[in-house]
């Protein structure tokens, strides 16, 4: 049933897509709630998502056959065929990408024992986060840029992705900072103190999420470059693994996230090496770099000043305390920052409505 949650998307329109998966999830929310609450019973439950899984199979061909942008359904071979041919490279470097971030915890219970294991799993609790802000925004651009790719605009497809990769860095920046600065006090809140050690695993793993402001993933998927992306995941995965495997032997559970690390800065930059040089296209027109390094240089900064006020004011100061100071510290600097300096002003500026009224 994964079409339903890329059929509306496909047809271009990403605001009913994601109407339909905020419906879905509230509604898979309740069914199994209900049937847990009435039943008791785990097999009832498994039943339960079973007959939501079919209900998601009926609404894709209804939505099939009453959409005018697809037409009646048909089955097509031949384009089945040209269909998976393109799909299996993207597909298998996907499964390949997904795969890395587990190889850390792979190697915490081979290297170390199960504290280690729970340690690395806490550190990486940050990723659904990062990826729910980088996944709404690709979602909302990637109808018009496959659909620039198609008419054969890459000037409109590189500016779109170079719009939405600034806006995810101005969401994606401070919340990535925020944890930097706080990361002990929320693992110690959320986990106990007994997990505290995950902070410094989870600071490396957030200097990786920054990574996604420059994401052209989707530009080599629109592009077709499914080789590239294959080849590219069975080299990194193998660059992660015995990377990540030298760093907790000679460094410590603590740098076991070296890999990740590492192996997303090279797919980036990977990514735009290989789009500038396929398709000619000057560094200097694949991102806004002088905003994206304004972002990360208030990043760094805000950062470094609210660790500095909070070690200097607060010293060995209960956690809750420390954590509100440290929200209260960075947020106040961000606001600053992003008041005072242009570029950052014109940014979120542009977020904020030019007029309210009731119907907004």
């Amino acid at each position: 049933s994964q079409p339903y949650d890329h059929v509306a998307l496909a047809a271009g329109q990403p605001l009913m897509q994601a109407r339909l998966g905020l419906a879905q999830t509230v509604a898979r929310l309740l069914l199994v709630a209900a049937t847990a609450w009435l039943t008791r019973s785990l097999d009832a439950v498994l039943l339960a998502l079973g007959a939501f899984a079919v209900l998601r199979w009926l609404c894709v061909f209804v939505y099939a056959f009453r959409s005018t942008a697809f037409g009646r359904p048909r089955i097509d071979l031949t384009l089945g065929v040209t269909q998976l041919r393109y799909a299996a490279a993207f597909g298998t470097g996907a499964s390949l990408f997904a795969l890395r971030p587990q190889i850390d915890g792979w190697i915490a219970a081979i290297r170390f024992d199960a504290v280690a294991v729970a340690v690395i799993g806490i550190a990486a609790s940050a990723a659904p986060l990062v990826g729910i802000l980088r996944t709404a925004f690709t979602q909302a651009v990637l109808p018009s840029i496959a659909q620039a790719v198609a008419d054969r605009r890459l000037g409109d497809a590189l500016r779109l992705n170079r719009d939405a990769n600034l806006h995810v860095a101005a969401v994606v920046l401070p919340a990535v900072s925020l944890l930097f600065v706080v990361a002990p006090e929320v693992i110690s809140i959320a986990f106990t103190p007994a997990f505290a050690q995950a902070a410094d695993p989870l600071r490396l793993y957030l200097i990786g999420y920054v990574l996604c402001a420059v994401e052209v993933s989707t530009l080599v998927q629109s592009l077709g470059y499914g080789r590239f992306v294959l080849i590219q995941g069975l080299v990194l995965t193998a660059f992660s693994a015995v990377l990540a495997v030298l760093a907790a032997a000679s460094l410590g559970l603590a740098w076991l996230p070296l890999g990740a690390l590492a192996s997303a800065a090279l797919g980036a930059a990977l990514n735009l090496a290989y789009l500038a040089r396929r398709n000619g296209v000057p560094w200097r027109q694949l991102q806004h770099w002088p905003a994206l390094a304004m972002l990360c240089a208030v990043a760094v900064l805000t950062a470094a000043a609210s660790l500095a006020a909070l070690d200097a004011v607060l010293g060995e100061a209960d956690r809750w305390s420390r954590l509100a100071a440290g929200c209260a510290v960075h947020g106040l600097l961000w606001l600053v920052a992003a008041a005072s300096i242009r570029t950052l002003r014109s940014l979120y500026g542009a977020w904020w409505p030019r007029r309210w009224t009731w119907a907004s």
